[in-house]
């Protein structure tokens, strides 16, 4: 029987074992391949492989888009072809976990500041609601990214490669137009604009890299949740410089195409795509949603209170002593320092409105760096990202 349960206009799917006893049915996997790939060629067994081992708990959308050498292509279409299936077919999930290769990361990355510039627009307009948002950018907890030319690719590679391309399209053109015309529209036959999408320092991938660093930081400062992502390189990859990864990463043997594909179920590469999916789909699922579920709470009443900031400054001035940035200050380093020993209880008195729920609410909200959360018994990492 086939690994693939359904295939849809948005590509493969996979429904796990709603009897299963870890079912997590609010966690969506979506692979995203590349260039002149396909869901099922691009990712062979590997979907599979990582279903099993997580324990075949979690669904598995294996996403498809025009990227062939003569398909009406690029990644502002394949970005926004993403974003629908997300909002229309998956809107019932609430973490999204995105595996890509090669231009399939630009597409994700695309569609999550797309989805970000949706939050900051309600935001400024005082319309944003944490709790009422079904934004994609709040519920993407990981992108995995292998092989992705984040500035672009090879340059004496994407010059030859666009070169080549430029002149055969003039002489394709003329049929590709024939056959779009003979089937109404059906093959959606056309130039394919990735290929010069990926000349190597492109101002568009820069300024798309820079807008997603943007919305990272605007993030982090305004205690929002925010996907992260981790880059897996290959070696001998002649089509990606290795220059082009974003953020963490680690390189492996082989080439732009073998990297993707596994060389067995139980592959090193493998081992970070199933620790990626295990953060939140195993033990720690529970205790995930529910911080962010408190999170989304606090966040409509601090709005409601109108109790965006704390009142005083970071500072040791005798004036400040007492105000809620110093008491909140006091606790935070306390229990920065405790090295994972918290106490038991935390017990913050004071007069009626001095704004003891205030200080609570901004502690719960804090993405705390340590390994361990005073308030949560897992990673900072996994509550957020």
């Amino acid at each position: 029987m086939s690994f693939w349960n359904q295939e849809t206009r948005y590509g493969l799917f996979h429904q796990a074992d709603q009897q299963a006893k870890k079912y997590r049915p609010d966690v969506l996997v979506v692979f995203v391949h590349g260039i002149f790939g396909s869901p099922a060629e691009t990712w062979a067994n590997t979907p599979q492989w990582l279903s099993e081992r997580v324990g075949s708990n979690v669904n598995i959308l294996n996403f498809s888009y025009a990227a062939g050498l003569w398909q009406k292509a690029s990644i502002p279409q394949a970005s926004n072809d993403l974003k629908t299936c997300i909002e229309s077919a998956c809107s019932n999930y609430n973490i999204f976990i995105f595996i890509t290769h090669s231009t399939g990361g630009l597409v994700v990355k695309h569609m999550l500041n797309s989805s970000f510039d949706e939050i900051f627009s309600h935001i400024n307009n005082d319309s944003f609601s944490y709790e009422e948002s079904s934004a994609i950018w709040l519920k993407t907890r990981r992108v995995v990214n292998i092989a992705v030319p984040h500035y672009g690719g090879d340059p004496s590679l994407t010059k030859i490669g666009q070169f080549a391309y430029k002149y055969a399209y003039l002489i394709a053109k003329p049929f590709l137009k024939l056959v779009r015309t003979l089937t109404q529209g059906a093959a959606d036959v056309g130039k394919n604009e990735i290929i010069d999408t990926l000349r190597h320092d492109n101002p568009w991938l820069s300024k798309l890299h820079a807008e997603n660093e943007k919305a990272h930081e605007f993030s982090e400062l305004n205690l929002l949740p925010h996907p992260s992502s981790f880059d897996i390189l290959a070696g001998s990859d002649t089509a990606v410089p290795t220059t082009s990864a974003a953020g963490k990463q680690l390189t492996f043997r082989g080439n732009h195409d073998s990297i993707k594909i596994p060389d067995h179920k139980n592959g090193p590469i493998m081992d970070i795509l199933v620790s990626q999916i295990s953060d939140f789909s195993g033990n720690n699922y529970y205790l995930v949603t529910h911080a962010c579920a408190i999170a989304r709470k606090l966040d409509t009443l601090t709005r409601e209170l109108g109790t965006h900031k704390l009142i005083g400054k970071h500072s040791k001035e005798p004036q400040n002593k007492g105000s809620q940035q110093g008491v909140y200050d006091a606790i935070y380093s306390r229990l920065g320092n405790s090295n994972g020993n918290f106490p038991h209880q935390l017990l913050l008195t004071g007069s009626g409105g001095s704004g003891k729920s205030t200080v609570m609410r901004e502690l719960l909200n804090e993405p705390w760096p340590s390994t361990n959360h005073p308030f949560f018994n897992a990673s900072a990492n996994d509550v957020w990202p």
